[in-house]
């Protein structure tokens, strides 16, 4: 009975999608990861979907077809900016005008698999009986939804309390929509984080520990190397890793 409704089907294309975008962003599959943050998440929506009385094939195509599109940003901005995108970056893509066709050269047609399922599962559900009807008992979808949803709320709270300054590094260690929940909520504490600005070193102490830096003196094999010595700091705005080592027609356009 349980082969014959959406959510296993749904469930495991969700996890598969999920994965190679993570091995196509990060380079690596990162299997713990993906099962301490990505699965829980994806169980989490399948079990949801499944709560109502009636599911239906609207539900389950739209989240499925949500989550894919985001998937697919994410490759996109990945091959653009060389990072996983935030909520934030994904907002301000109206803003991007003057990059957006080279953005919108970097989209492969490889991509557009993300939604292939979309159309397999509207037929399933043309031509399969109660297709989308519920599949898990009771017990059973509120067990996985309890399950997911703490494993999820543990994972974000970890986050938020040791958070990861590198959002692409938050995202492989956390999940790619939990790292959103982890930067949401971590804006929040931001934002009421109080100081006394008669003490440079606390504050700079209280700006490290909020933005998730390490604290404390520097140590390593270059650490003091410069001490006693005028330093330089160049800092460049604005270059993104695509432009290095690219020629138009035959000049190196960056050193």
């Amino acid at each position: 009975m349980l082969l014959k409704r959406s959510l296993p089907y749904l469930t495991v294309i969700l996890a598969v999608k999920v994965l190679i975008v993570r091995r196509v962003a990060f380079g690596s599959w990162g299997i713990v990861p993906f099962l301490v943050g990505e699965l829980c998440f994806v169980l989490l929506v399948a079990a949801l979907l499944d709560a109502r009385r009636q599911p239906t094939a609207v539900g389950t195509l739209v989240a499925d077809g949500v989550i894919s599109a985001l998937l697919a940003a994410v490759l996109v901005y990945q091959g653009y900016f060389g990072r996983v995108p935030s909520y934030e970056s994904l907002a301000w893509a109206g803003n991007l005008s003057d990059v957006g066709a080279s953005v919108a050269q970097l989209f492969r047609p490889a991509y557009l698999l993300v939604f292939a399922d979309l159309p397999l599962l509207w037929l399933a559900g043309r031509f399969v009986p109660d297709f989308f009807a519920q599949a898990m008992p009771g017990a059973a979808r509120k067990a996985v939804t309890w399950v997911a949803a703490l494993a999820m709320l543990g994972n974000v709270a970890y986050g938020t309390v040791k958070p990861t300054p590198d959002a692409s590094s938050a995202a492989y260690r956390h999940g790619l929509f939990n790292a959103q929940v982890i930067r949401f909520a971590r804006s929040r504490v931001q934002s009421r984080v109080t100081v006394d600005a008669s003490d440079p070193a606390g504050v700079q102490k209280r700006v490290e520990e909020v933005a998730g830096f390490p604290s404390g003196v520097a140590s390593g094999p270059t650490a003091g190397k410069a001490k006693g010595r005028s330093v330089i700091v160049i800092l460049v705005e604005s270059l993104q890793a695509v432009a290095v080592s690219r020629t138009v027609d035959g000049q190196r356009v960056t050193p």
